[in-house]
């Protein structure tokens, strides 16, 4: 329920409004194509389509587009048809990806040997709000001090907490989170050896976690 309750949370700050898309498939020229199903995969950097054809008449090419509103689109891949076919195609197109907002409308057009374009089909991906966390000293901070980063595709209030192997809070820096990489530098104090647990927490409750291990340094032996 939380999770439902952060996504209508983040499309209100965005001003993303839940669509309804079927209002723009054009089903006009349904005699010309027959689309049985279209399916999406992503990648950190990547987005793949497939789409599964049963006929086609005068087909010359299908676009891809993106959008992060459901409103303004941009083209991102077109892929040659077959052209006429009754028989079962399938289509496969992939290009390069790097999420801009937590969610995100893919759609495709078919384009005839005429110049005419139809929507066939809307889908959505939904992205990790916080992602890429890393977790390392830096040699220009402060012994006592940890530098963590992250990425992010929503701003607002968060908290970068370390614990330790039996949950108990060990230090913690409340922040505000930016849109994309986001570098916080947290007080570890006097840490002893052990294996901690890094947190990044933002205001709706996401949460991106990272294993951390202080080694114990061994006394040389005297001489």
């Amino acid at each position: 329920m939380r999770n439902v309750l952060f996504i209508l949370s983040l499309l209100f700050c965005h001003s993303i409004v839940a669509k309804d898309f079927s209002s723009d498939i054009d089903s006009s020229g349904n005699d010309d194509i027959d689309l049985i199903d279209l399916s999406i995969v992503s990648t950190p950097i990547a987005i793949h389509l497939k789409w599964e054809v049963d006929y086609e008449i005068d087909g010359a090419y299908f676009i891809v587009e993106k959008s992060i509103d459901g409103v303004n689109w941009e083209e991102k891949s077109r892929r040659e048809s077959v052209g006429n076919h009754d028989t079962y195609r399938t289509y496969l197109e992939s290009f390069t990806n790097f999420p801009e907002a937590a969610v995100e409308f893919f759609r495709l057009k078919r384009v005839d040997k005429s110049g005419n374009e139809q929507v066939l089909d809307v889908t959505t991906v939904t992205h990790e709000i916080l992602s890429d966390i890393k977790v390392y000293k830096d040699e220009a901070e402060s012994m006592n001090t940890l530098t963590v980063s992250f990425e992010s595709l929503a701003e607002g209030k968060g908290l970068v907490s370390i614990h330790d192997s039996n949950g108990k809070l060990r230090g913690y820096k409340s922040h505000n989170i930016d849109i994309g990489y986001n570098r916080r530098v947290i007080n570890t104090g006097n840490l002893e050896a052990g294996t901690y647990l890094v947190v990044v927490e933002d205001q709706y409750g996401n949460k991106v976690s990272k294993r951390w291990v202080i080694y114990s340094k061994k006394k040389r032996r005297k001489k």
